[in-house]
Protein backbone atom coordinates (compact mmCIF):
# COMPACT_ATOMS: atom_id res chain seq x y z
CA UNK A 1 0.00 0.00 0.00
CA UNK A 2 2.88 1.80 0.27
CA UNK A 3 4.74 1.84 -3.15
CA UNK A 4 3.42 4.99 -4.62
CA UNK A 5 0.43 3.46 -6.34
CA UNK A 6 2.91 4.08 -9.70
CA UNK A 7 2.90 0.57 -11.40
CA UNK A 8 0.38 -1.77 -13.16
CA UNK A 9 2.42 -4.72 -11.68
CA UNK A 10 0.78 -4.13 -8.19
CA UNK A 11 -1.03 -7.46 -8.21
CA UNK A 12 -4.46 -5.19 -6.91
CA UNK A 13 -4.72 -3.32 -9.84
CA UNK A 14 -7.03 -4.31 -12.51
CA UNK A 15 -7.34 -1.40 -14.95
CA UNK A 16 -4.24 0.82 -15.43
CA UNK A 17 -2.03 2.95 -17.88
CA UNK A 18 1.29 2.09 -18.32
CA UNK A 19 3.77 5.39 -18.87
CA UNK A 20 7.41 5.54 -19.45
CA UNK A 21 9.77 8.35 -20.02
CA UNK A 22 8.08 8.84 -23.65
CA UNK A 23 4.62 9.09 -23.23
CA UNK A 24 4.96 11.01 -20.17
CA UNK A 25 3.22 14.68 -19.99
CA UNK A 26 5.23 16.03 -17.05
CA UNK A 27 3.78 18.98 -15.52
CA UNK A 28 0.63 18.31 -16.92
CA UNK A 29 0.47 14.81 -15.34
CA UNK A 30 -1.28 13.50 -12.55
CA UNK A 31 1.71 13.22 -9.84
CA UNK A 32 2.79 16.68 -11.33
CA UNK A 33 -0.42 17.86 -9.07
CA UNK A 34 0.22 14.43 -6.21
CA UNK A 35 3.82 14.15 -5.43
CA UNK A 36 5.51 17.12 -3.58
CA UNK A 37 8.69 15.67 -4.25
CA UNK A 38 9.27 16.61 -7.81
CA UNK A 39 9.13 20.13 -9.05
CA UNK A 40 5.28 20.36 -10.25
CA UNK A 41 2.26 21.70 -9.07
CA UNK A 42 2.05 19.84 -6.29
CA UNK A 43 5.53 21.39 -4.97
CA UNK A 44 4.75 24.57 -6.35
CA UNK A 45 2.05 25.25 -3.28
CA UNK A 46 -0.92 23.21 -4.37
CA UNK A 47 -0.51 20.16 -2.36
CA UNK A 48 -3.32 17.48 -2.06
CA UNK A 49 -3.58 16.88 1.89
CA UNK A 50 -6.14 14.87 3.58
CA UNK A 51 -8.57 16.42 5.94
CA UNK A 52 -7.78 16.53 9.79
CA UNK A 53 -11.73 15.23 9.71
CA UNK A 54 -11.20 12.62 7.94
CA UNK A 55 -7.51 11.53 9.10
CA UNK A 56 -8.42 11.95 12.28
CA UNK A 57 -10.95 8.37 11.60
CA UNK A 58 -8.21 6.27 10.46
CA UNK A 59 -6.93 3.84 12.85
CA UNK A 60 -3.10 4.78 14.52
CA UNK A 61 -2.43 0.91 13.46
CA UNK A 62 -3.75 1.37 10.04
CA UNK A 63 -0.93 1.54 7.56
CA UNK A 64 -3.36 4.02 4.92
CA UNK A 65 -2.50 6.32 7.78
CA UNK A 66 0.98 6.35 6.61
CA UNK A 67 0.50 7.61 3.90
CA UNK A 68 -0.39 10.78 4.85
CA UNK A 69 1.81 13.49 6.80
CA UNK A 70 1.84 13.08 10.37
CA UNK A 71 0.88 16.54 12.15
CA UNK A 72 4.20 17.99 13.56
CA UNK A 73 6.30 15.88 11.10
CA UNK A 74 5.59 18.61 7.96
CA UNK A 75 8.10 20.12 5.86
CA UNK A 76 8.10 23.06 3.44
CA UNK A 77 7.57 20.41 0.76
CA UNK A 78 5.28 17.59 2.34
CA UNK A 79 3.09 19.81 5.06
CA UNK A 80 1.16 18.06 7.78
CA UNK A 81 -2.01 15.71 6.29
CA UNK A 82 -0.08 16.10 3.10
CA UNK A 83 -0.82 12.95 0.87
CA UNK A 84 2.22 10.60 -0.06
CA UNK A 85 0.34 8.01 -1.06
CA UNK A 86 0.89 8.68 -4.51
CA UNK A 87 4.26 9.43 -6.03
CA UNK A 88 6.70 9.12 -9.17
CA UNK A 89 8.29 5.77 -9.88
CA UNK A 90 11.32 7.50 -11.40
CA UNK A 91 10.89 10.98 -11.04
CA UNK A 92 13.82 11.83 -13.24
CA UNK A 93 11.91 10.93 -16.05
CA UNK A 94 8.62 11.65 -15.01
CA UNK A 95 7.62 7.64 -14.76
CA UNK A 96 4.70 6.53 -13.36
CA UNK A 97 1.70 4.29 -14.24
CA UNK A 98 -1.92 5.66 -13.74
CA UNK A 99 -4.39 3.13 -11.95
CA UNK A 100 -7.90 3.70 -12.90
CA UNK A 101 -9.33 0.46 -10.89
CA UNK A 102 -8.14 -2.31 -8.46
CA UNK A 103 -9.70 -5.30 -6.64
CA UNK A 104 -10.27 -3.14 -3.33
CA UNK A 105 -13.05 -1.12 -4.68
CA UNK A 106 -14.78 -4.74 -6.15
CA UNK A 107 -14.33 -5.41 -2.18
CA UNK A 108 -16.45 -2.33 -1.15
CA UNK A 109 -18.87 -2.53 -3.92
CA UNK A 110 -19.64 -6.42 -2.95
CA UNK A 111 -19.96 -5.17 0.74
CA UNK A 112 -22.01 -2.47 0.41
CA UNK A 113 -24.26 -4.18 -2.21
CA UNK A 114 -24.85 -7.36 0.49
CA UNK A 115 -25.58 -4.27 3.17
CA UNK A 116 -28.49 -2.44 1.49
CA UNK A 117 -29.62 -5.65 0.43
CA UNK A 118 -29.68 -7.10 4.05
CA UNK A 119 -27.51 -9.35 3.96
CA UNK A 120 -25.35 -8.05 6.82
CA UNK A 121 -23.19 -11.17 7.76
CA UNK A 122 -22.07 -11.72 4.75
CA UNK A 123 -21.15 -8.27 4.20
CA UNK A 124 -19.13 -7.47 7.05
CA UNK A 125 -17.10 -10.35 6.26
CA UNK A 126 -16.39 -9.07 2.84
CA UNK A 127 -15.13 -5.56 4.79
CA UNK A 128 -13.04 -6.95 7.11
CA UNK A 129 -11.25 -9.04 4.30
CA UNK A 130 -10.66 -5.60 2.80
CA UNK A 131 -10.16 -3.81 5.59
CA UNK A 132 -8.09 -6.70 7.90
CA UNK A 133 -5.28 -6.10 4.88
CA UNK A 134 -4.87 -3.09 5.45
CA UNK A 135 -4.94 -3.18 9.89
CA UNK A 136 -5.07 -6.37 11.09
CA UNK A 137 -7.19 -5.96 14.33
CA UNK A 138 -10.10 -4.45 12.50
CA UNK A 139 -13.29 -5.46 13.18
CA UNK A 140 -16.58 -4.82 11.98
CA UNK A 141 -19.05 -7.48 14.17
CA UNK A 142 -20.82 -4.06 15.53
CA UNK A 143 -22.38 -2.82 12.71
CA UNK A 144 -25.31 -3.24 10.86
CA UNK A 145 -27.91 -1.92 8.96
CA UNK A 146 -27.16 2.08 8.47
CA UNK A 147 -24.41 2.01 10.47
CA UNK A 148 -22.92 -0.47 8.54
CA UNK A 149 -23.54 1.22 5.54
CA UNK A 150 -22.02 4.07 6.72
CA UNK A 151 -18.92 2.17 7.57
CA UNK A 152 -18.97 1.06 4.44
CA UNK A 153 -18.92 4.45 2.66
CA UNK A 154 -16.16 6.05 5.55
CA UNK A 155 -13.98 3.01 4.48
CA UNK A 156 -14.67 3.75 0.81
CA UNK A 157 -13.37 7.36 1.49
CA UNK A 158 -10.46 5.90 3.37
CA UNK A 159 -9.33 3.15 1.24
CA UNK A 160 -10.07 4.97 -1.89
CA UNK A 161 -8.67 8.52 -1.04
CA UNK A 162 -7.04 10.50 -3.80
CA UNK A 163 -8.88 7.97 -6.51
CA UNK A 164 -11.59 10.15 -7.89
CA UNK A 165 -14.29 8.35 -6.53
CA UNK A 166 -16.10 11.22 -3.74
CA UNK A 167 -18.27 13.75 -5.97
CA UNK A 168 -20.13 9.85 -7.61
CA UNK A 169 -20.47 8.38 -4.32
CA UNK A 170 -22.43 11.94 -3.07
CA UNK A 171 -24.60 11.77 -6.38
CA UNK A 172 -25.54 7.99 -6.54
CA UNK A 173 -26.50 8.18 -2.06
CA UNK A 174 -28.05 11.45 -2.92
CA UNK A 175 -25.94 13.10 -0.05
CA UNK A 176 -25.15 16.57 0.56
CA UNK A 177 -21.41 18.29 0.12
CA UNK A 178 -20.63 19.53 3.69
CA UNK A 179 -16.98 20.60 3.72
CA UNK A 180 -15.31 20.52 7.63
CA UNK A 181 -13.36 23.75 8.30
CA UNK A 182 -11.14 24.50 10.82
CA UNK A 183 -7.23 23.94 11.43
CA UNK A 184 -6.29 21.12 9.45
CA UNK A 185 -8.94 20.98 7.12
CA UNK A 186 -10.53 23.49 4.35
CA UNK A 187 -9.96 27.35 4.56
CA UNK A 188 -6.80 29.38 5.07
CA UNK A 189 -3.88 27.97 5.28
CA UNK A 190 -4.96 25.65 3.42
CA UNK A 191 -6.98 25.55 0.08
CA UNK A 192 -10.34 27.43 0.15
CA UNK A 193 -12.60 25.56 -1.84
CA UNK A 194 -15.36 28.59 -1.92
CA UNK A 195 -18.01 26.36 -1.57
CA UNK A 196 -18.64 24.49 1.71
CA UNK A 197 -21.65 22.81 1.72
CA UNK A 198 -24.38 21.93 -1.34
CA UNK A 199 -27.65 20.14 -0.31
CA UNK A 200 -28.56 16.51 -2.03
CA UNK A 201 -29.38 16.64 -5.27
CA UNK A 202 -27.80 19.68 -5.84
CA UNK A 203 -27.44 21.48 -9.73
CA UNK A 204 -23.69 22.06 -9.37
CA UNK A 205 -22.46 18.36 -9.15
CA UNK A 206 -24.07 18.01 -12.79
CA UNK A 207 -21.99 18.49 -16.03
CA UNK A 208 -24.68 20.07 -17.77
CA UNK A 209 -25.04 19.44 -21.46
CA UNK A 210 -27.61 21.33 -23.45
CA UNK A 211 -30.73 19.51 -24.72
CA UNK A 212 -30.57 20.81 -28.12
CA UNK A 213 -27.68 21.86 -29.72
CA UNK A 214 -29.31 23.97 -32.45
CA UNK A 215 -29.36 27.03 -30.79
CA UNK A 216 -25.63 26.80 -29.88
CA UNK A 217 -24.75 26.68 -33.66
CA UNK A 218 -22.38 29.57 -34.63
CA UNK A 219 -22.71 31.23 -38.11
CA UNK A 220 -19.53 30.87 -40.34
CA UNK A 221 -18.97 34.61 -40.80
CA UNK A 222 -18.47 34.63 -36.83
CA UNK A 223 -15.97 32.17 -36.76
CA UNK A 224 -12.72 33.35 -35.57
CA UNK A 225 -9.35 32.01 -36.13
CA UNK A 226 -7.91 29.97 -33.30
CA UNK A 227 -4.23 30.16 -33.01
CA UNK A 228 -2.74 27.29 -30.83
CA UNK A 229 0.47 27.93 -29.41
CA UNK A 230 2.54 25.34 -28.51
CA UNK A 231 4.78 25.10 -25.37
CA UNK A 232 8.22 26.74 -25.91
CA UNK A 233 11.36 24.91 -25.03
CA UNK A 234 12.88 28.00 -23.42
CA UNK A 235 16.31 26.24 -22.90
CA UNK A 236 17.69 22.84 -23.73
CA UNK A 237 21.13 22.18 -21.60
CA UNK A 238 23.56 19.49 -21.38
CA UNK A 239 25.81 19.66 -18.45
CA UNK A 240 28.57 17.41 -17.24
CA UNK A 241 29.66 17.54 -14.23
CA UNK A 242 32.54 15.76 -11.06
CA UNK A 243 30.81 14.12 -8.21
CA UNK A 244 33.07 16.16 -6.27
CA UNK A 245 31.12 19.34 -7.47
CA UNK A 246 27.82 18.04 -6.26
CA UNK A 247 25.06 18.83 -5.55
CA UNK A 248 24.68 20.55 -8.50
CA UNK A 249 22.04 23.55 -8.25
CA UNK A 250 19.61 24.21 -11.66
CA UNK A 251 16.65 26.60 -10.96
CA UNK A 252 16.75 27.20 -7.13
CA UNK A 253 16.85 23.07 -6.86
CA UNK A 254 20.13 20.51 -6.11
CA UNK A 255 20.41 17.38 -8.31
CA UNK A 256 23.02 14.85 -7.34
CA UNK A 257 22.14 11.49 -9.75
CA UNK A 258 22.45 11.39 -14.16
CA UNK A 259 19.02 12.53 -15.87
CA UNK A 260 16.60 14.84 -17.41
CA UNK A 261 15.09 17.15 -15.27
CA UNK A 262 12.82 20.21 -16.14
CA UNK A 263 11.87 23.47 -15.30
CA UNK A 264 8.40 24.69 -15.67
CA UNK A 265 7.46 28.66 -16.08
CA UNK A 266 4.59 30.23 -17.99
CA UNK A 267 7.10 33.79 -18.01
CA UNK A 268 7.12 33.14 -22.08
CA UNK A 269 5.61 35.04 -24.57
CA UNK A 270 1.78 35.12 -25.44
CA UNK A 271 1.83 33.79 -21.34
CA UNK A 272 2.28 30.06 -22.86
CA UNK A 273 3.65 27.29 -20.83
CA UNK A 274 7.90 26.88 -21.44
CA UNK A 275 9.82 24.29 -20.25
CA UNK A 276 13.59 24.15 -19.38
CA UNK A 277 15.24 21.22 -19.51
CA UNK A 278 18.78 20.15 -18.34
CA UNK A 279 20.53 16.50 -19.36
CA UNK A 280 22.76 15.98 -16.32
CA UNK A 281 25.34 13.82 -16.59
CA UNK A 282 27.98 12.83 -13.88
CA UNK A 283 31.38 11.72 -14.05
CA UNK A 284 31.91 9.52 -11.02
CA UNK A 285 35.33 9.42 -10.88
CA UNK A 286 37.58 8.46 -7.41
CA UNK A 287 40.56 10.47 -7.24
CA UNK A 288 43.69 8.87 -6.37
CA UNK A 289 45.68 9.72 -3.00
CA UNK A 290 49.53 9.63 -3.77
CA UNK A 291 51.85 11.01 -0.82
CA UNK A 292 55.02 11.97 -1.55
CA UNK A 293 58.14 12.27 0.94
CA UNK A 294 61.03 14.61 0.10
CA UNK A 295 64.28 14.96 2.47
CA UNK A 296 67.06 17.28 2.18
CA UNK A 297 69.58 19.65 3.50
CA UNK A 298 68.93 23.13 3.69
CA UNK A 299 66.37 23.58 0.16
CA UNK A 300 64.18 20.91 -1.69
CA UNK A 301 63.18 21.82 -5.14
CA UNK A 302 59.56 20.44 -5.56
CA UNK A 303 58.23 21.05 -9.16
CA UNK A 304 60.46 24.17 -10.37
CA UNK A 305 60.00 25.25 -6.67
CA UNK A 306 62.28 26.45 -4.05
CA UNK A 307 61.30 25.69 -0.52
CA UNK A 308 63.87 26.72 1.87
CA UNK A 309 61.28 24.96 5.28
CA UNK A 310 59.56 21.93 6.07
CA UNK A 311 56.25 22.39 4.90
CA UNK A 312 53.36 19.77 3.15
CA UNK A 313 52.38 20.59 -0.56
CA UNK A 314 49.27 19.73 -1.69
CA UNK A 315 48.31 19.65 -5.39
CA UNK A 316 45.73 18.45 -8.10
CA UNK A 317 45.83 16.33 -11.46
CA UNK A 318 42.51 16.85 -13.58
CA UNK A 319 41.22 13.87 -15.56
CA UNK A 320 40.18 15.38 -19.10
CA UNK A 321 36.82 15.76 -18.34
CA UNK A 322 38.27 18.26 -15.68
CA UNK A 323 37.85 16.41 -12.81
CA UNK A 324 39.89 15.68 -9.44
CA UNK A 325 41.93 12.61 -10.49
CA UNK A 326 45.07 12.67 -8.14
CA UNK A 327 45.56 14.27 -4.90
CA UNK A 328 49.27 15.15 -4.45
CA UNK A 329 50.42 15.69 -0.56
CA UNK A 330 54.05 16.57 -1.01
CA UNK A 331 56.01 15.98 2.99
CA UNK A 332 59.22 18.31 2.54
CA UNK A 333 61.43 17.64 5.64
CA UNK A 334 64.51 20.03 4.75
CA UNK A 335 67.09 19.41 7.70
CA UNK A 336 69.09 22.84 8.46
CA UNK A 337 72.51 22.08 9.12
CA UNK A 338 75.09 25.08 9.16
CA UNK A 339 78.49 23.45 8.05
CA UNK A 340 81.55 23.86 9.87
CA UNK A 341 85.46 23.82 9.15
CA UNK A 342 87.88 22.00 10.19
CA UNK A 343 91.90 23.11 9.05
CA UNK A 344 94.80 21.06 9.68
CA UNK A 345 98.80 21.78 8.58
CA UNK A 346 100.85 18.68 8.30
CA UNK A 347 104.43 19.54 7.44
CA UNK A 348 107.11 16.14 6.49
CA UNK A 349 110.27 15.24 4.16
CA UNK A 350 109.69 12.90 1.05
CA UNK A 351 106.00 12.47 1.98
CA UNK A 352 103.05 12.60 3.92
CA UNK A 353 100.71 9.94 4.86
CA UNK A 354 96.93 11.30 5.31
CA UNK A 355 93.84 9.30 5.81
CA UNK A 356 95.69 6.18 3.73
CA UNK A 357 97.06 8.50 0.85
CA UNK A 358 100.52 9.04 0.53
CA UNK A 359 101.44 12.89 -0.25
CA UNK A 360 105.20 13.39 -1.70
CA UNK A 361 104.63 17.13 -2.91
CA UNK A 362 102.82 19.80 -0.91
CA UNK A 363 99.18 20.41 -1.66
CA UNK A 364 96.23 21.68 -0.02
CA UNK A 365 93.27 18.39 0.55
CA UNK A 366 89.62 18.58 1.08
CA UNK A 367 86.99 16.58 1.73
CA UNK A 368 83.46 16.48 3.57
CA UNK A 369 81.73 14.60 6.29
CA UNK A 370 78.55 14.09 6.35
CA UNK A 371 76.10 14.40 9.20
CA UNK A 372 73.63 11.28 10.15
CA UNK A 373 70.85 12.84 8.06
CA UNK A 374 73.40 12.81 5.07
CA UNK A 375 74.15 17.11 4.93
CA UNK A 376 77.76 18.52 4.73
CA UNK A 377 78.53 18.71 8.60
CA UNK A 378 82.26 19.37 8.85
CA UNK A 379 84.54 20.51 5.90
CA UNK A 380 88.46 19.52 6.14
CA UNK A 381 91.02 21.19 5.26
CA UNK A 382 94.37 19.96 4.99
CA UNK A 383 97.76 21.89 4.23
CA UNK A 384 100.24 19.50 3.30
CA UNK A 385 103.84 20.74 3.64
CA UNK A 386 105.99 18.16 1.99
CA UNK A 387 109.44 19.23 2.58
CA UNK A 388 111.58 16.49 0.53
CA UNK A 389 111.83 19.36 -2.05
CA UNK A 390 114.42 20.87 0.19
CA UNK A 391 116.97 18.43 0.74
CA UNK A 392 118.98 20.78 3.47
CA UNK A 393 116.28 21.56 5.14
CA UNK A 394 115.17 17.42 6.01
CA UNK A 395 119.13 17.15 6.43
CA UNK A 396 118.87 19.46 8.97
CA UNK A 397 115.57 17.57 10.88
CA UNK A 398 117.18 14.45 10.57
CA UNK A 399 120.73 15.28 12.34
CA UNK A 400 118.75 17.02 14.57
CA UNK A 401 116.85 13.85 15.41
CA UNK A 402 120.10 11.43 15.55
CA UNK A 403 122.09 14.09 18.36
Amino acid sequence: YKQGFNSITNPEWIWGSYIDSTNATVYASFFSHMDANVYGYAQLGGQKKITKALYDQIASLDVRKQVFKTPGTGTTKEPEYCQTKFHLANPSKWVGDYLYMRTAEMYLIEAEAKARLGNYVSARAVLETLVKSRYPTYSAASFSGAALISEILLQRRIELWGEGFSLIDLKRTNAGLNRPTGAGNHGSPNLDPVVYSLPAGSQQMLWVTPSRDSGFVIPCEKVQKLIITKRIIKENINVSVCNSSLPYRWNGMDYTNNGTYFYFTTTSDNSCDSVAILNLVINKLIPILNNINLKNCNSITYKTKVYTASTIVRDTVKSYQGCDSIYNVATLTITKVTPTTSTVTLYGCNNIIYKGNSYITTTIVRDTVKSYQGCDSIYNVANIKCKGENKRWCKYIFNIRLS
